[in-house]
């Protein structure tokens, strides 16, 4: 009998990765003694080399200026047609309340805030940790990105953050502003 020789996980893509993830999960759920044995070593190899590559990333990131980190965020997870919406809004309109940004969408409530916060949680590992908030027991997300008034209660883009989108195109056009 030929001896098991775990596969080359850091040599494979992401679908490469989910096929085998997916098989390995099947087995552990199905496959005789030997295969749930064989199927919990490649999930074990899967987690060691994804760890190994996450605390690389991290380190990368790390190095890079809040610029850099912005840019590298929204060109490895390019916006959406919402999301690029959501930060135009914001770059046109400045120390606005989420209603009132939400109301430039077309939108209704603080619809913009929450939206706005689920993109920044989508990027934060490769930006950086939000902060908690001070109103409620969560994590303030939008404030990864933008900054909050206490007085006016409106949101504005932070300056690094905005440098960080101009350098790959996403500047205020004032196409929200009217």
């Amino acid at each position: 009998m030929t001896p098991f020789k775990l596969p080359d996980v850091a040599a494979m893509d992401a679908e490469g990765r989910a096929n085998l993830r997916k098989n390995a999960e099947r087995l552990l759920r199905s496959g005789s003694p030997t295969e749930k044995s064989r199927a919990q070593d490649v999930l074990d190899e899967l987690a060691r080399v994804i760890g190994i590559e996450e605390m690389q990333r991290r380190a990368i990131v790390a190095r890079m200026g809040i610029p850099a980190r912005v840019a590298n965020a929204f060109t490895s997870i390019p916006p959406t047609e919402t999301e690029q919406a959501l930060l135009q809004v914001l770059l046109d309109n400045p120390d606005h309340t989420s209603h009132a940004l939400s109301a430039k969408l077309t939108w209704g409530g603080q619809s913009w805030h929450m939206h706005f916060g689920k993109m920044c949680e989508r990027r934060e590992h490769l930006l950086w940790d939000a902060e908690p908030a001070v109103t409620r027991d969560a994590n303030f997300y939008c404030g990864i990105l933008a900054s909050y008034s206490d007085l006016s209660h409106g949101f504005t883009i932070k300056p690094e953050v905005a440098e960080g989108l101009a350098a790959i195109g996403i500047r205020p056009s004032n196409r929200y502003s009217r």
